[in-house]
């Protein structure tokens, strides 16, 4: 039987929503990309249903559908609904959509569709210009003073009308069209608050009032650690880092290849996110009032969200878990039971029985308010990549998840950052951590479980935990900081040196305690701070290679931004019941 694979997608997503770091704009644009599948494909498809045509939805996500149909007709007409949609309410986002024939009869017909379409919409999408061509700088026009593109219309904002672009402008009209009500219901607060407290907490340069582009031009004023502005008369404080999270799916995209029927799949998953998602705002923050964090990109497996650097860690962590905690069976909430009962059928067959969970990774980027939100993001997705790189050492994908807290934003490219951790054949960090389940460690062979174990994020915590509130009989902090600050600054020098300065803590201190900063299965005395392992190109190449590493130096740049407390016990019992 004859019928045609459509795909429609958007591109360059990121680019579109960090294109300026303007909040609001930033919340207009991840609004937009939803209206992609949950509107405009939405709308399109009853359309084509309503004139009498069979159409089957696989996908229907933010950005994205994939669907087949019997007319070739009317899979164009619903291609040009939503390009036309997104020309008209969503200029520069890039959407394009490509349609495939194919006979629904033969075997895997629809999955082997389904990925050949996706290789034709990456050649197209290849041939075609970018959006940035719709928009030409000649002849000479005035720039938007938002994101520098031509402008096309006068904005009134709070500092007065100015010239932004039509991508600008859609975006800000975004925001008054449901874009905050629809984030704030996704945190548990309401739409006010969101608006006055939270964007504004987590402003760059500008605070943003409710419906209006509240801006002033005066330098911040300096107060401790926090920044405050001044608008129509009131401060308002900031935060003193701001953190951009990205997790992402792992293997997923190996598992829906295999499946003829994804929507039951694509559904729960996504069902998956956003649940783990408002379990861990709730563990993080608690109180609605204490909420600082604004979802960009929040579907599918998909997760971009700007948040209090203060608190980054701990939220990652806990979406970690509870992402993987989902397909759990001590989570039995009737409403959830379908989607949590799909997860675990569709694993276990690719699985062979193995496991029934899907895993998630995630990159945590921990900037100053004011540093650039595009290059945050690019290094969050950076770190996102890194961490999953633990699959490579345990076989398996697992939970996990890579960090960096920017003190020098002169240097923001991740290898570039990774280099400076490099001396000699020793890398300064243990990253990426594995927010790993104990139905992780029975899967595992020995030297899995040594790897596991040494890059667990518990053993963050705990070395952190010592920094930061170890203490001596006398009361006294175990570690003061300016001798923290020693050891770190002898672990750039080399191991000889790093070694040597912590056996005078130690001496000094007399507190066994001090030596949990080191390696608990180290297996050579005179440097118990390091250990040795393969390298991530022996691992995937077979050789023999090893690099000496340690964690010390992680703890001591995370002090202020891990918490002392483990998981919630809700989220553990979610995360370990499972196999």
């Amino acid at each position: 039987m004859k019928r045609y694979m459509v795909l429609i997608e958007s591109s360059g997503n990121q680019r579109y929503i960090f294109a300026t770091d303007k909040r609001r704009e930033n919340v207009g644009s991840s609004d937009l990309i939803e209206r992609v599948g949950r509107v405009w494909g939405h709308d399109a498809i009853e359309r084509a249903e309503a004139h009498g045509y069979d159409v089957k939805t696989l996908i229907v996500a933010a950005g994205k559908i994939l669907l087949h149909i019997d007319d070739r007709g009317a899979a164009r007409d619903i291609v040009r609904d939503v390009t036309l949609a997104a020309l008209r309410e969503a200029p520069g986002l890039d959407v394009a959509g490509v349609i495939r024939e194919f006979d629904a009869d033969a075997p895997n017909g629809i999955s082997n569709s389904s990925r050949a379409v996706h290789r034709e919409f990456q050649d197209a999408r290849a041939r075609r210009p970018g959006p940035e061509h719709r928009f030409l700088q000649l002849p000479l026009v005035e720039r938007c003073s938002s994101s520098g593109m031509p402008a096309a219309r006068i904005v009134p904002v709070g500092g007065g009308p100015q010239p932004r672009s039509a991508a600008s402008a859609a975006k800000l009209e975004a925001v008054l069209g449901g874009a905050y009500r629809r984030l704030a219901a996704s945190i548990g607060v309401d739409e006010e608050a969101l608006a006055t407290r939270i964007v504004p907490w987590l402003a760059s340069t500008q605070v943003d009032n409710d419906y209006d582009d509240a801006e002033d031009d005066a330098p911040p004023q300096d107060d401790g650690d926090r920044e405050h502005v001044e608008t129509d008369g009131d401060a308002v404080e900031r935060a003193a880092w701001v953190a951009v999270v990205h997790a992402d799916g792992n293997s997923l995209g190996e598992i829906f290849r295999t499946l003829d029927q994804p929507r039951d799949f694509s559904d729960a998953v996504d069902r998956c996110t956003h649940w783990a998602f408002e379990r861990a705002v709730r563990e993080t923050w608690g109180n609605p009032d204490n909420r600082m964090i604004l979802p960009l990109v929040l579907g599918g497996d998909d997760l971009t969200v700007l948040c209090d650097g203060e608190r980054a860690l701990d939220f990652a962590i806990s979406y970690l878990r509870w992402f993987e905690g989902f397909a759990s069976d001590a989570h039995e909430a009737s409403e959830d039971a379908a989607a949590r009962l799909c997860i675990q059928e569709v694993v276990k067959k690719h699985t062979n029985g193995t496991s029934q969970r899907i895993t998630a990774s995630a990159g945590i980027a921990i900037v100053k308010p004011h540093f650039p939100f595009a290059s945050a993001h690019d290094l969050a997705s950076g770190l996102t990549k890194s961490a999953k790189s633990a699959k490579h050492y345990l076989g398996i994908p697992a939970s996990s998840l890579d960090f960096h807290i920017l003190y020098d934003s002169s240097i923001s490219e991740l290898d570039a950052i990774r280099k400076r951790l490099h001396t000699g054949e020793t890398l300064l960090t243990a990253k990426p951590y594995v927010v790993h389940s104990a139905a992780l460690i029975t899967t595992l062979n020995e030297e899995q479980r040594l790897w596991a174990d040494r890059h667990d994020v518990e053993q963050l915590r705990r070395r952190v935990n010592l920094i930061e509130t170890g203490r001596l009989a006398t009361g006294q902090a175990a570690l003061p900081s300016a001798q923290v600050q020693q050891l770190r600054e002898a672990m750039f020098r080399g191991v000889a040196d790093a070694s040597e300065r912590f056996s005078i803590l130690k001496a000094r201190h007399g507190v066994s305690g001090v030596a949990d900063l080191g390696d608990s299965h180290a297996a050579d005395d005179r440097h118990p701070l390091y250990w040795e392992e393969p390298t991530i190109e022996a691992v995937t190449a077979g050789t023999s290679q090893s690099i000496r590493r340690t964690g010390a130096l992680d703890a001591i740049d995370a002090v202020e931004f891990l918490s002392s407390d483990s998981a919630s016990s809700s989220a553990a019992m979610a995360f370990e019941a499972a196999p």
